[in-house]
């Protein structure tokens, strides 16, 4: 009976970080989409990566991004993203970057800012 409870709590709690984790993913992934008519209004979408890393992936078709830090437009990260692919970029943690990308792309693990 008590091992019965052990293993029930076990579950339990396995369930609630797994329901935790679901949800921090979700909340840290954002998709751009590069249309004309629909940001000409914004000046630019900005991220600042959780960790010293993000995950990119490309929906659909190849798409190209380009990370440009905010404070320092010298420094450029570009690269092509082939469709259904998977990169990790390294980025700094703690900096805003501007985003530049033709096609649609998710990015994980970000915050964002829009102007």
């Amino acid at each position: 009976m008590k091992k019965r409870r052990i293993r029930i709590r076990r579950i339990a709690i396995t369930a609630v970080l797994l329901a935790v984790l679901a949800y921090t993913i979700k909340i840290h992934t954002f998709t751009f989409y590069h249309d004309a008519a629909l940001w000409s209004h914004f000046d630019a979408e900005q991220i600042q990566p959780l960790f010293d890393f993000v995950i990119v992936r490309a929906d659909g078709t190849d798409a190209s991004i380009e990370f440009t830090d905010s404070t320092d437009p010298g420094r450029i990260y570009s690269d092509t993203v082939r469709r259904n692919q998977i990169k990790m970029v390294c980025l700094d943690r703690g900096k805003w970057y501007f985003v530049r990308e033709t096609g649609k792309i998710s990015v994980r693990w970000i915050h964002v800012r829009i102007r």
